[in-house]
Order: C-alpha cells, then structure tokens, then sequence
C-alpha cells in the first residue's frame, strides 16, 4: 500500500510550507502531526469535513490559529443544527456575491455569515464563534445549471466577502500544487513504492515546485524545469534565488 502523505499550502506565497507521512494511513493523525511543524498564531487554516472534528478546532485554537472548516454529514447533529439556525436566519444575514466567467464556464457565488456562539458549549466545540454557508450555481457551456450548497463552521465572525475568499483560496491546493505535481513532474505515474523512497521523492518534488514557482522567470513551470536541466547556471540560480 503507497503511504499517505498529507501537505500544508500557503496560497499568499504559492508554496508548500511541510509535509509529513499520516501514520498508520490516516490522514486525520497526519494532519494534527503536521500542525505541529508549523508557526500558526495569527493564521486561518481551513480544511476539508473530514477534519471538522472537535480535536481539530482544539489543536488550532491551542496554536492561536483560527479555522473554517467544511461541515458535512460526518458530524450530523453538528450540521443539523447549522442548517437549522440558518433556516431561522432566513434572508435577514448579511451576505456577498461573488462571480466569474470565462473558458465557457460561468459561476456564481453567495456567501452568509451568522453568530453561532452557543453551538460551541453544545457540541463541545472549541471557540466555534459563527456558522458560515456559501450556494453556488455553475453552468460550463450549454450544459445544465448545477446548484450546491456547503456549511462551515468558524472560529471568529468574518465578513462574507473574506469567508468566499477564503473558500476559495482553499481549493488552490488542488490547482496549484497537486494537478501540477501531476502534470509537470508526472506524480501519479511514479511506480516507487518501497521504503521511505515514496515520502523521499514527494518532498523533494514539493522542493522543487517551491524553487520553481519562487523564481521570477516569466515562463511556465515545464519551461523552467527543462532549462534547469539544460543550463547549469539556471539550476543554480533557482537554487539560491531568495524572494
């Protein structure tokens, strides 16, 4: 069985900051393990439903890191109550709207936020200080017009634009780090499997995807990575290059 390996993103800096192996293959451990390699205080960690969990929100607290985290089904009377508060809420929320379109895809966004202090003694949830829910509608060419909806739940109030901000600056993990794992350095394809080898090459690819976004060159990361193979004053350069 391939290990797995769990990651922490910075989406200002477009880098990697560590990784570690869950151990045992449980992402949740490996998560609360890599929290520990990280300076947090000030920061806001976000991160999918499977980590909506009471130690979760207890580890970043500690760290004096505040949280949006997903709220699914996993923690059903957690979501139950959200959805209900938000029933009773009814329009009367501030909300925001966010949009975009292009590449035949158009998408439309509206975010609300609302106090929810008392769900935090009742589900013994730390700090948990307000709910946040975000409908989305999205349509890609003539195709039909898909609408989901999704909860969070937050350690401070935040205003709706940061809470769509902050959502979406969740998923650059996916574009930014794991597709182009995939497609510039062919992750998926790799057949290692023995030993630490698996855990060795995947940090020492995040490396190089740091190395490669940091420096300023304005070409795709394909080009730069080909160049450094070709000209070893290049290679250099991306490995001494401090922003």
């Amino acid at each position: 069985m391939s290990p797995i390996v769990v990651s922490a993103y910075l989406h200002e800096t477009r880098m990697v900051l560590a990784q570690t192996r869950a151990p045992h293959c449980s992402e949740v451990e490996g998560t609360l393990a890599l929290l520990r390699l990280i300076a947090l205080a000030g920061a806001t960690v976000t991160a999918d439903a499977l980590h909506c969990t009471r130690r979760m929100a207890a580890a970043l607290r500690a760290r004096d890191a505040d949280y949006v985290l997903t709220l699914k089904g996993n923690r059903s009377r957690l979501a139950r109550d959200a959805a209900a508060l938000f029933a009773r809420a009814g329009d009367g929320p501030p909300f925001a709207e966010a949009g975009e379109q292009g590449h035949g895809r158009r998408e439309h966004r509206v975010a609300w936020v609302i106090p929810a202090p008392e769900l935090a003694e009742r589900h013994r949830f730390r700090d948990l200080a307000a709910l946040g829910r975000i409908e989305s509608w999205r349509k890609v060419g003539d195709g039909p017009e898909i609408m989901q909806g999704r909860l969070f739940v937050l350690s401070r109030v935040m205003h709706p634009h940061e809470l769509l901000a902050t959502v979406r600056n969740h998923w650059r993990i996916e574009n930014n780090v794991h597709w182009e794992l995939d497609v510039v350095f062919h992750e998926e394809a790799c057949r290692t499997r023995k030993d630490h080898a698996p855990v060795n090459l995947a940090l020492l690819r995040k490396i190089a995807l740091n190395l490669l976004r940091a420096h300023p060159a304005q070409k795709s990361l394909t080009m730069k990575r080909q160049r450094a193979g070709w000209d070893d004053v290049f290679l250099i350069e991306l490995l001494t290059y401090m922003r």
